[in-house]
């Protein structure tokens, strides 16, 4: 049986319908999801819309949906995940195994896309057990994180990448806060 393995995350179209085929019985959602990226500098977005077929327990939830609801296919923190480059192995195995970056990328990801996003984030050089791929992930989740950040970080580029709204440096003088334009 084929497996969709991209991640739907919008809004109900219509009810949900419950059908049945050959003694079985589904659940059919059409979904309006919305996509958007970043090229040349500015924000492309576009909205499709997918139908989804539910099985077994799921169905049983799915068929409780009503027009305007909003949910979150399953698999999209896997496709988050794999975004930052954890596969389906790191995701399955203990933290103990997992390498510095591997677990620095597990426990951002934990702050940045539960439900309720943490409020305060302090990263201390969260760049460094990155490579380049993963480095630019980050500097794409943080962009789009809602609450307040302090980042300790020598990485030039990857602090003009998250655009800080202060900076707090030291100098002969002493600590100088300065906020950014």
């Amino acid at each position: 049986m084929y497996q969709n393995k991209v991640t739907l995350i919008g809004f109900l179209g219509s009810d949900a319908e419950v059908r049945s085929n050959d003694n079985r019985s589904f659940t059919t959602l059409s979904l309006a999801t919305k996509s958007s990226y970043k090229k040349d500098g500015k924000y492309i977005s576009h909205t499709e819309w997918h139908r989804c077929v539910v099985f077994g327990k799921l169905s049983e939830f799915a068929k409780t949906l009503t027009k305007g609801a909003h949910i979150q296919v399953e698999g999209e923190l896997r496709s988050r995940l794999a975004l930052l480059g954890l596969g389906p192995a790191q995701v399955q195995a203990p933290s103990a195994t997992l390498s510095g970056g591997e677990r620095i990328k597990s426990a951002l990801a934990c702050a940045l896309w539960r439900k309720q996003p943490a409020q305060l984030m302090l990263l201390d050089e969260p760049t460094n057990h990155l490579d380049l791929a993963s480095a630019q992930a980050l500097e794409d989740a943080l962009a789009d994180y809602p609450g307040a950040m302090a980042v300790v970080s020598h990485d030039a580029a990857f602090l003009a990448a998250i655009a800080p709204t202060h900076t707090l440096t030291w100098t002969p003088d002493g600590w100088r806060l300065t906020e950014q334009d």
